[in-house]
């Protein structure tokens, strides 16, 4: 079994749908109350579903990326901070951490050869 899709609620679609193209999505299907896009790189997607009434939950959505530093520096052109900025973590990660608008947690990430096997002793 494998995890090929997402779906977050959010306050905004639209919002929530332009922010998940700057980091890179591509839209699959955009409507009112609803939109879907897909990584490049992999063959997931994440669907956006209009929920104003419903605060987000406790999840964090993770992008890896080759290069965290030079994504936030391209996000920041874009006028979107990091909440906490790119900082190597103590279990072998890159991170940097961002909110999304309905207020999900993100993370950008390189694991390198830590990605499927953490430090455990962090």
């Amino acid at each position: 079994m494998k995890i090929t899709h997402l779906a977050l609620l959010t306050r905004d679609v639209q919002l929530s749908a332009d922010f998940y193209k700057s980091l890179g999505l591509v839209p699959l299907v955009e409507g009112p109350g609803y939109a879907r896009l897909r990584s490049v790189e992999l063959e997931t997607t994440l669907s956006l579903i209009d929920a104003t009434e419903v605060a987000p939950s406790g999840a964090t959505i993770y992008f890896e990326v080759a290069d965290v530093d030079s994504e936030v520096q391209r996000l920041k052109g874009l006028g979107i901070g990091p909440v906490e900025p790119a900082k190597d973590q103590p279990w072998g990660w890159r991170e940097a951490r961002y909110r999304d608008p309905s207020g999900y947690a993100i993370c950008l990430f390189w694991g390198g050869t830590s990605r499927l096997n953490p430090k455990l002793d962090a």
